[in-house]
């Protein structure tokens, strides 16, 4: 037993060392691909919000409209916590001029662990994976590998192959697809924190004397998200405007089937349209910003 201690210990320190020289190439990887990455260029306009809002809004279109420059932080399954995180990264680093938050499914939070683990050298992002399960942090937080696990793939295509966005964080999508059922999401352990960190983010935002604008996306299936009225009744308590681009909204824009690239997401020939009039309601917003 003895002797086996020693070599355990040399094990586990070995093993530290072997996990903090992978993630510090990987760390390395990932700021390589994101090079372009909002932190450096300081944008006006931050988009926030899951995979509806990473095909759909369209920075370029905005800033040709505007004179605004501005970066979509939305992230393929992501939610309101990365929401949260990364405003906190944000606000930490510079004051933008606006941030537009998407209407997203809070019952459904379940992939901000891995889209926030990159971040997780800002105490801010720390403080918040305090909320998630002891399981969570020990794989984010001893062991720092993990924290791009998840990223690699993704990390290594983008890295041989290009980015497939302009460098503002859009992605378009290409085609149509035809409906189908959706099955209802399962309430995931991380909802209630979600909820919470939707009032942050406002009560932040409101600290940091930076406006909010809430939007809901349009959709082909249902005739508002999930958790539409959690976020619209958070507006009401916070003053902020919500954007309403529903079936029944009143910024409808009145989509053909065609112009959805499945029920829930816009494609090509839709995101330029809708981002067309995300700048009209941002410029009104803000009305000091310049035009080109």
């Amino acid at each position: 037993m003895r002797r086996a201690l020693p070599r355990l210990v040399i094990f586990v320190i070995g093993l530290l060392v072997l996990d903090r020289l992978t993630a510090a190439g990987l760390s390395e990887l990932y700021r390589y691909v994101h090079r372009e990455d909002h932190l450096h260029r300081r944008p006006e306009v931050l988009y926030f919000g899951d995979s509806r809002f990473h095909f759909a809004v369209d920075p370029a279109v905005i800033r040709a409209r505007t004179g605004l420059s501005g970066y979509n932080l939305a992230h393929e399954g992501g939610g309101m916590v990365y929401s949260r995180g990364l405003q906190a990264v944000a606000l930490a680093t510079y004051r933008p001029r606006l941030l537009v938050l998407q209407v997203m499914d809070l019952d459904g939070e379940k992939a901000s662990a891995a889209g926030l683990a990159p971040y997780l050298g800002y105490p801010q992002v720390r403080e918040l994976f305090r909320n998630y399960s002891w399981q969570v942090r020990v794989r984010y937080l001893v062991l720092h590998t993990p924290r791009y696990n998840d990223l690699l793939p993704s990390l290594v295509k983008r890295a041989l192959l290009g980015s497939a966005d302009e460098g503002d964080g859009y992605v378009p999508l290409h085609g149509t697809r035809p409906s189908r059922v959706w099955p209802p999401e399962p309430r995931h352990p991380e909802a209630d924190f979600a909820r919470a960190c939707l009032e942050d983010f406002l009560t932040e935002a409101r600290r940091a004397d930076v406006p909010v604008l809430i939007v809901e996306t349009p959709s082909r299936a249902e005739p508002h998200s999930p958790s539409y009225e959690v976020f619209r009744q958070a507006a009401l308590r916070h003053g902020v405007p919500l954007a309403d681009y529903s079936s029944s909204g009143a910024d409808r824009l009145r989509l053909e089937s065609h112009e959805y690239y499945d029920d829930r997401h816009l494609n090509v020939l839709s995101a330029p349209r809708f981002s067309a009039s995300l700048a009209e309601r941002i410029a009104a917003l803000l009305p000091e910003a310049g035009r080109s």
